[in-house]
């Protein structure tokens, strides 16, 4: 049977979303921060007056992310798969294992410095190959993938179908998964009541959910 997480702060969010459970090791990764008149971090294309700007502060003070070499963040491009293996297992705190075997396909097609991450990623069933063997690192991710992908990191699961999204079926591949991210309040919908779950998801949208989950783990591991 699978165990429930009994913390008053969270019981609500775990209603219908069950817990796997949490990786042991702590990131030990360096914190990569520019100076800034505001929270130690600054990056040339990116307002303080942006929705996701607390997100992407705690993520850089994590070291979980860093700006480009002109100290561009780029908010508004698109996610690729390589790049959400790293920055969902620096959230995590899991190892690389730079020597592991990419078992894809496509292997040669992974950028070196991505190789440990999306083989890492691979290992531990938060990214998944697809039907032919491929791994398409390149590939920019929907909202409903990130999603999946934030739900299997932590790792949680649920029984249940969505019940606030107007535009998700109850037999969407990604329906369970996603309830549990909402139940967590990691992921959240539009004002009409859509989630746009084939819509990429830009590196701000998925910087926000990844703290997000960050946030709701550390609720649960100060308990």
């Amino acid at each position: 049977m699978k165990k429930f997480v009994s913390i008053l702060t969270v019981v609500a969010m775990l209603a219908s979303c069950t817990i796997v459970s949490f990786a042991d090791e702590a990131a030990n990764a360096p914190l990569l921060i520019s100076p800034s008149p505001k929270a130690g971090v600054v990056y040339t294309d990116l307002s303080q007056d942006d929705w996701a700007y607390d997100s992407i502060v705690a993520l850089t003070k994590a070291g979980v992310i860093s700006g480009d070499a002109d100290q561009k963040l780029r908010p508004s491009d698109a996610v690729t798969r390589a790049e959400l293996a790293k920055i969902v297992l620096g959230a995590r705190g899991y190892e690389i294992d730079s020597a592991a075997t990419l078992a894809a396909t496509d292997a040669g097609d992974v950028a070196d410095w991505a190789k440990g991450y999306v083989a890492t990623a691979m290992a531990k069933g938060i990214i998944k190959g697809y039907e032919d063997g491929s791994v398409q690192p390149g590939k920019a991710v929907t909202r409903a993938e990130l999603a999946v992908v934030i739900v299997r990191s932590i790792p949680a699961t649920s029984n249940d179908s969505p019940s606030g999204f107007t535009d998700v079926s109850a037999d969407a591949w990604y329906a369970q998964d996603l309830e549990c991210a909402r139940a967590l309040e990691i992921v959240g919908g539009y004002e009409d009541g859509s989630f746009r779950g084939e819509n990429l998801v830009t590196r701000r949208e998925a910087f926000a959910m990844v703290s997000r989950m960050m946030d709701f783990i550390a609720k649960v591991e100060q308990q």
